[in-house]
């Protein structure tokens, strides 16, 4: 219980960095003409990675924390390679992280489907 005390103001701070990263949404029933809001979502990772790469160009000031790129759940169908350049990464200040949505799957597919197929 002594240490708690201590560890209160690490806590703090770790909770002030996230809360000032930026957050960009995606869904596969959004639409990439959305601004990338949780209530207005992206449709496709491809455009949330360039969302990202305009935040960082224009030294937004949300991306202090880092850049959270967040898929909900479902099938994203990638019809194009998605290419991550070393800058995308971020910095050690400000990070870039794709992740799943809390209890979320999202699936990222490149298969196609095939209608009419005789064999």
């Amino acid at each position: 219980m002594k240490r708690l005390p201590q560890c209160l103001p690490v806590y703090f701070l770790l909770f002030a960095l996230a809360g000032n990263a930026a957050d960009i949404y995606v869904s596969p029933n959004g639409s990439d003409a959305n601004m990338g809001s949780k209530e207005k979502p992206l449709a496709t990772v491809q455009a949330a990675i360039r969302k990202a790469r305009n935040l960082r160009r224009l030294n937004d000031e949300s991306i202090k924390g880092g850049i959270h790129i967040i898929l909900s759940g479902g099938m994203y169908s990638v019809l194009e390679t998605i290419v991550l350049r070393p800058e995308d990464s971020g910095t050690d200040d400000s990070p870039t992280s794709i992740e799943a949505a809390p209890n979320e799957q999202p699936v990222l597919s490149g298969g196609v489907m095939i209608k009419g197929w005789k064999n």
